[in-house]
């Protein structure tokens, strides 16, 4: 006898609303729900001369409950994407995250609280970016977040809402929490049931986009190895120093970057246990020259740390 089966995911439900067509004098949860593509992205900003990707991709979702939706990525089309065993080039040319939100007009900032992230850096981390909206154009700007790059300027435009929408899709319009899976069969059998590695969400928006952030299954991430007890982490991080293209000249980048190299070490030194947060102290390795983070080139260095931490 034949079987079927059938691949089921649960979902919990968080929101579902339309755009707000009325704009206020302040801004509001309910003035920016909205899907919004990304028109550009400038990194650098604290240096001299800003660098503009190069046909930035990108799509950010708010809802007026205060969820919010970011993915985009510098990656050019015509190149292969980055494979996850190398994180400096992955995060160098992807970002985005999804959680929460709040709007503090006062200061003209948007306070995120990120419950997932393409940076573990950013997952369950609090940060905020200034924001100004003119009409269908929303401007953010990195105040303290990881991975900002000396700053970073992305310019957003406001989908229309699609007009005819189905009754079906407007039933599952909103963010949707991940739950669990199940493999059944048509007769209700269930065959296995099993989760994903953290938080995970699907998005359905008004605007026709669907954004997803969903964590692999039962998969250990390459950059870890595990042990009775006790994670090995490998962590990347870039000291930039000035674009390439700023002009700085490679002598006197050099001379900055030494110095700067100097530092970082004699800090490492001082604290190898990082205010008590590893068991062992820990080791890195340094490369310096040219790094290409982003689609840019800059002088810089490339610290490769090996970290012991304990788990259970």
């Amino acid at each position: 006898m034949t079987r079927f089966v059938v691949l089921f995911v649960s979902l919990a439900f968080l929101w579902t609303a339309e755009k707000a067509d009325a704009q206020s004098a302040a801004e509001t949860p309910a003035t920016l729900a909205s899907s919004w593509t990304l028109v550009s992205m400038e990194r650098a900003l604290s240096s001299e001369k800003a660098e503009r990707a190069q046909q930035p991709r990108g799509l950010l979702i708010f809802d007026s409950a205060g969820h919010a939706f970011e993915w985009f990525t510098v990656a050019s089309r015509q190149l292969p994407d980055a494979p996850l065993t190398d994180p400096v080039r992955t995060l160098a040319t992807y970002g985005g995250f999804w959680g929460d939100y709040r709007v503090d007009a006062a200061q003209k900032r948007l306070v995120f609280s990120a419950r997932g992230a393409i940076s573990p850096s950013i997952t369950a981390r609090e940060f905020s970016r200034t924001f100004e909206r003119a009409g269908d154009r929303l401007t953010l700007t990195t105040i303290d977040e990881p991975h900002a790059q000396g700053g970073t300027r992305w310019v957003w435009e406001r989908v229309p809402t699609v007009d005819n929408l189905s009754p079906l899709y407007r039933q599952v319009v909103g963010f949707w929490e991940y739950v669990v899976e199940k493999r059944v069969t048509t007769a209700g059998e269930v065959l296995s049931e099993q989760k994903r590695g953290g938080p995970s969400v699907i998005v359905y928006t008004p605007g026709g986009f669907v954004g997803v952030h969903f964590l692999p299954i039962n998969t250990k991430p390459s950059p870890f190895a595990a042990g009775a007890g006790r994670l090995t982490a490998q962590v990347a991080h870039v000291l930039l120093v000035a674009p390439v293209a700023a002009g700085l000249g490679q002598r006197g980048a050099l001379s900055r970057l030494a110095d700067l190299i100097d530092g970082y070490i004699e800090a490492m030194a001082a604290d190898p246990l990082l205010g008590g947060a590893l068991p062992v102290g820990l080791h890195f390795q340094v490369r310096a020259g040219v790094v290409r983070y982003g689609g840019i080139d800059y002088h810089g260095a490339t610290f490769l740390h090996t970290w012991a931490l304990n788990v259970g």
